[in-house]
């Protein structure tokens, strides 16, 4: 199992950039959430996906929030130590050589060398995001979709998909980012867009091995990073629509509340939409995949 976007127009320079927004004037319809294991296998089947609500307990969501943030926050100060502490180059520039020390702080030596990396969890993705594996090893995000553990109530419907022998074979947090904040990191803006259609993994047209569970730990909405799919192209050999044009055309955004779980299928074409600007506030999600042994 897994933890997962959206988009918006915006002004630049007095300038409207394109946005996947709406090319559609009416929506496909979000599917209908699933209350059991039989409407789950049924709904993957016709859509390569399904979702359920709550999932979560306040309480379970409110501890997850925090020791998602705080897992985050580490890379960040890892990040920060790191351009902090680095040598001036030639022009005044940080040393790009510079990395995250394992204590946050200058090398007790005295050497003017930059700190050794700590963190080397953490990845920029398309759509403006960040993939974060530090942190999920530990409870309680290490317990999800485990025996006994957090969103368990989602197990059998994930068995009911992919059969008794299916297992947590990975973990991380996404996490959306604003213009600004990307900036702020990465020093433009030309990379902060829409994330390209894509696929989790293809390997056959007609089997299933695999899945990626999404578990918001804010509301998705279409200001903060939803994710569109198309649903059905996990049953064609193509992913169902040629190209992208054609995808956006028949693109279906899953605005689910905190707490709840979607579980699509590899083969499913799905796209994050990059976050609007503050106050929407960037959303977490927790990802887990799945696949039998």
């Amino acid at each position: 199992y897994h933890p997962a976007r959206q988009e918006r127009a915006r002004e630049r320079d007095g300038v409207e950039m394109p946005s996947r927004r709406k090319q559609h004037a009416v929506a496909p319809p979000q599917p209908a959430p699933v209350e059991s294991a039989e409407d789950a296998a049924a709904a993957y089947a016709r859509d390569g996906l399904f979702w359920m609500q709550n999932v979560l307990t306040g309480e379970q969501l409110a501890a997850l929030q925090a020791a998602a943030a705080e897992s985050f926050n580490q890379i960040l100060r890892g990040l920060m130590t790191q351009l902090m502490s680095a040598d001036p180059g030639p022009s005044g520039s940080a040393d790009p050589s510079g990395s995250a020390g394992p204590s946050g702080s200058a090398d007790p030596s005295g050497s003017s060398a930059p700190p050794p990396v700590r963190y080397a969890e953490v990845v920029a993705r398309d759509g403006a995001r960040f993939d974060c594996r530090h942190g999920m090893d530990l409870l309680p995000l290490a317990s999800l979709l485990r025996p006994g553990g957090l969103a368990g109530a989602l197990v059998p419907l994930l068995r009911q998909v992919l059969g008794e022998d299916a297992e947590v074979c990975q973990v991380g947090q996404i996490i959306a980012m604003t213009e600004e904040e990307w900036e702020i990191i990465h020093e433009e803006t030309e990379t902060f867009a829409d994330q390209k259609w894509h696929t989790d993994g293809r390997n056959s047209a007609n089997d299933t091995d695999a899945l990626t569970v999404f578990i918001p730990l804010v509301d998705v909405t279409l200001t903060n990073g939803a994710t569109e799919f198309v649903l059905g192209s996990h049953a064609e050999s193509s992913g169902g629509a040629q190209n992208d044009d054609e995808r956006s055309a028949l693109a279906t955004s899953l605005l689910v509340p905190a707490g709840s779980a979607i579980a699509f299928d590899y083969r499913t074409c799905a796209a994050c939409t990059k976050p609007a600007p503050p106050p929407a506030p960037p959303p977490f999600y927790l990802e887990r995949r799945a696949a039998t042994a």
